[in-house]
């Protein structure tokens, strides 16, 4: 049995606005900061329309709130029950496929994911800010930064990976432990399941974007010993200074999890010893890990592990793409 697609667009927006912790009321202090009355801004990929009605009650002159999803048009109620519809205009498509009337002053977004904006999302934006915003306009976020941390956590490595090693109903399903280990998993990681700090893998000026994608190496020292299954990646966004939402085990401001990439298996490590990440990201459509372990007088204890996305699809008949469907 299907949803009707109104029940599924309610269900995610309810999803995206309950048990969000500051994450609203932050956009919303933030929006109160950076509109100017008379402003002209872009809500892109708006949802249910609640980032335009909070711009339109900062005053602005007019929120062209851009979105895809067929059940767009609830914008429009949305801007009517709260008395903004003369200033709220919803613009039905894909953002990268559709035209505004004019330019805008602030561009505000709200497609995250675990691992930073939604996929394609670097793209998207940078689109909208070279065809949509004004010389000296701002957009909001406007700076998007990746963390990671080294993981010990059995339970998950145990869903993500192990899962498959024994036989289900006397059938063998080891077959497809090797493309399990090539993708990552939104998780719960509890902060007492770090091996060391997070550290800044990528940073993205949204209004100034230079590439989609980053390539990244860090490393750090174990904090304790214990067995490394793998790194997570969290986001923390700014939306105007001093307002930050993000994702970390000990942030309450947003309802997204973490994202896990785990080892093919656990590595013990000792206190002092240094794990080494290499990270290829390109718009959070595909991800390349490589995870080397060293002791603490450098020598090499554990080769590079290497995974890709790229390795954990089954390929199809018409291939591997880059494209995304926009906002």
């Amino acid at each position: 049995m299907q949803f009707p697609e109104s029940a599924e667009f309610l269900q995610q927006q309810r999803f995206l606005l309950a048990g969000t912790g500051e994450r609203l009321t932050r956009y919303a202090t933030a929006l109160a900061s950076a509109v100017v009355p008379g402003m002209v801004v872009l809500d892109l990929g708006a949802g249910s329309g609640v980032l335009s009605v909070l711009a339109a009650r900062a005053g602005a002159r007019r929120v062209y709130a851009v979105e895809a999803h067929p059940m767009a048009g609830l914008v429009r109620r949305l801007a009517e029950a709260n008395g903004v519809a003369d200033r709220v205009v919803l613009v039905q498509g894909a953002s990268d496929q559709v035209t505004l009337p004019e330019p805008v002053d602030l561009i505000v977004t709200d497609t995250y994911d675990c691992c930073g904006l939604q996929k394609d999302g670097l793209r998207c934006v940078s689109d909208a800010v070279t065809r949509f915003l004004n010389p000296g306009g701002r957009v909001m976020p406007d700076l998007v930064v990746l963390h990671a941390a080294p993981v010990e956590s059995a339970r998950l490595h145990a869903d993500a990976v192990t899962c498959w090693d024994a036989p289900r109903e006397g059938v063998d399903m080891s077959c497809f432990r090797g493309m399990a280990t090539h993708n990552w998993y939104p998780v719960w990681l509890a902060p007492a399941e770090s091996l060391a700090g997070p550290v800044a893998v990528a940073t993205f000026r949204l209004d100034a974007l230079a590439r989609y994608g980053f390539d990244a190496e860090v490393r750090w020292a174990m904090e304790r010993a214990g067995s490394l299954h793998g790194v997570a990646i969290w986001f923390s966004a700014t939306l105007e200074d001093g307002i930050v939402i993000g994702n970390s085990p000990s942030d309450n401001s947003t309802q997204y999890r973490q994202g896990f990439f785990p080892l093919p298996a656990a590595v013990p490590v000792g206190t002092g010893d240094v794990v080494r990440l290499q990270m290829t990201g390109f718009d959070s459509i595909h991800w390349r890990w490589r995870v080397s372990i060293e002791d603490a007088q450098g020598g090499l204890r554990h080769a590079a592990t290497d995974q890709s996305t790229f390795w954990g699809a089954e390929p199809s008949a018409h291939g591997i793409g880059l494209e995304g469907n926009g906002l």
